[in-house]
């Protein structure tokens, strides 16, 4: 399987890995993810606040973007992708 490096991305453009994973495995850390920094923004502590995830897979001349999801429908679109 190829691996799969996600960011979280705000809308200036600064990004912070998430993960490195398997496409499998990205649904479920994105969800995890988005929730935990939303728990950190409710505490009053200030993570990066994503505006979207992108999803970057190894090919022949490096990584390319396969996948961007913005994170206000994190859930609709990944529950769009299972079915």
């Amino acid at each position: 399987m190829t691996p799969i490096i996600i960011l979280a991305e705000n809308e200036e453009g600064t990004s912070e890995p998430v993960a490195i994973c398997t496409r499998e495995e990205s649904e479920q850390l994105i969800r995890e993810d988005y929730d935990r920094r939303l728990k950190l923004v409710d505490a009053e502590e200030s993570p990066l606040c994503p505006f979207q995830y992108t999803l970057w897979e190894q090919g022949r001349f490096g990584y390319e973007l396969v996948q961007t999801t913005l994170a206000e429908n994190v859930y609709d679109i990944l529950n769009q992708n299972s079915n």
